[in-house]
């Protein structure tokens, strides 16, 4: 749909076209006239003629110093820049940009023919648009229900005692399970290497959470000893260490084995997971309730991935491959980077450790966030077409608080007004109403997803 709005000397209209938002901003000769002039004396302001002090000699004068390309460009980023401001005011150019775009894209700008400067387009890649939407009921997803047998329990009741066990020092050999403290002292070629150097660190035997090799070589060892052994660093180590052989001289400062606690009613009434078990057998039937509370809920989410993964692949989309996968990657890189500065790492060497190559994260980035919103293109193509209602209060409040943790979602709200009443003083009603609602949004938008999915399970197989 084309929608065109007119001003006294330009026009700007906007439509989605393929897998863009297109903004068209037409330039009036007047206006272009006063673009032009307007950088012919911003031009001329930087000339320096001699006789006159610099920005003082007439205009006629001037222009002949200045440099056709300067003006070109600073004409065209005037013509760009006014272009712009035109429809960025515009309540309903900002909507459909807010609702069809992510946040941060930045539109590709050009100038087509007669290109001077008359139409200027602003082209914005917009998220996944549904051009032809798949049969969504009826689907065989071939995702079973997991029941909850006594080897569930068991395991369960396994876990749980293992992580109430003791660590207790012991004088025997360091066994799997055991945790090992170690100094560690790395080199080289003969070459000590502090990065690899360690005076104290918890090695759990079997873990395999070191370097691959290391555990082996401390297993069956006993707190006192010293051991040497060489192993072959990963590929992903930092330069100057990837893929070395590395001598390791460790000294084994103690050993701890893990004291499992014996599975009966004590142990069912200390436990920290479910404080309030009376004994082993309210402890089992504790259990089996919150891992069939787990399963349903599992079963819920994979059959509703199946069905949407279903729906999407035979679903088609108009997208702006090239620039909206740029917008992401950007968007996401930028995230990531913060993320990993703060960890005193900078990107490249993420990349190494993690064992990747930038194409691969751009393009894992890419994929991931492409499915998800198809995903959202999907539900909203099914909000919409099934005519859904609103969430109702109730079915708020049960989201805020099984999605959220919000007991008191009322109070919530209270707590958001009061404090945006703190910093606004004078805010009415309606901005006090719409800061809370805009506060709230995540919460309803998972309501309205619940619906979608309540929907799509209750409709397939």
């Amino acid at each position: 749909k084309l929608i065109i709005y007119r001003g006294k000397s330009m026009e700007h209209s906007f439509e989605i076209k393929g897998g863009d938002l297109i903004v068209t901003v037409k330039n009036s000769k007047e206006e272009l006239q006063k673009y032009y002039h307007s950088a012919l004396v911003a031009c001329c302001n930087e000339v320096t003629i001699r006789g006159f002090r610099k920005g003082q000699a007439p205009l006629d004068v001037a222009s002949r110093a200045v440099n056709p390309e300067m003006l070109n460009d600073r004409f065209t980023r005037k013509i760009i820049d006014k272009s712009f401001k035109s429809y960025i005011q515009d309540d309903a150019v900002v909507a459909a940009i807010r609702e069809n775009t992510l946040n941060g894209t930045t539109p590709l700008v050009d100038l087509p023919e007669p290109r001077d400067g008359s139409i200027v387009t602003f082209s914005y890649p917009i998220k996944p648009a549904i051009t032809k939407i798949a049969d969504y009921k009826g689907i065989e997803t071939k995702v079973e229900e997991k029941k909850v047998d006594e080897k569930a329990v068991n395991d369960e009741l396994s876990r749980l005692a293992l992580n109430e066990a003791e660590l207790l020092p012991t004088t025997e050999n360091a066994k799997l399970g055991d945790i090992a403290t170690l100094e560690v002292k790395g080199s080289i070629n003969g070459i000590d290497k502090p990065e690899l150097n360690e005076k104290s660190i918890d090695l759990e035997i079997g873990a395999h959470k070191f370097v691959p090799g290391f555990e082996e070589n401390v297993k069956d060892h006993k707190a006192g000893e010293t051991v040497s052994f060489t192993v072959k660093l990963p590929s992903n180590y930092p330069d100057g260490l990837a893929d070395k052989d590395a001598l390791f001289t460790v000294k084994i400062l103690s050993v701890k084995t893990k004291k499992i606690p014996d599975l009966n009613d004590e142990f069912a009434t200390v436990q920290s997971e479910y404080s309030d078990a009376k004994d082993l057998a309210d402890l089992k039937a504790k259990i089996a309730d919150k891992l069939a509370k787990d399963y349903a809920k599992n079963f819920r989410n994979q059959k509703y991935s199946a069905a949407i993964q279903n729906i999407m692949d035979n679903s088609e989309f108009a997208i702006d491959e090239k620039n909206l996968k740029q917008t992401i990657v950007a968007a996401q890189k930028q995230a990531d980077e913060e993320k990993i500065e703060q960890q005193g790492l900078d990107f490249a060497t993420y990349l190494k450790l993690t064992g990747i190559s930038e194409a691969t994260y751009e393009n894992n980035v890419w994929i991931n966030n492409l499915n998800q919103l198809k995903a959202q293109a999907i539900a909203k193509y099914i909000r919409d077409a099934e005519k859904f209602a609103a969430p109702s209060e109730e079915e708020v409040k049960a989201t805020a608080k099984d999605f959220f943790g919000i007991e008191d979602l009322a109070k919530l709200k209270e707590n958001i007004a009061t404090s945006y009443k703190g910093q606004y003083p004078q805010a009415d009603d309606k901005a006090i109403n719409d800061f809370v609602e805009d506060r709230l949004q995540p919460i309803v938008s998972q309501a309205e997803l619940n619906q979608v999915i309540d929907f799509v399970i209750a409709n397939n197989k």
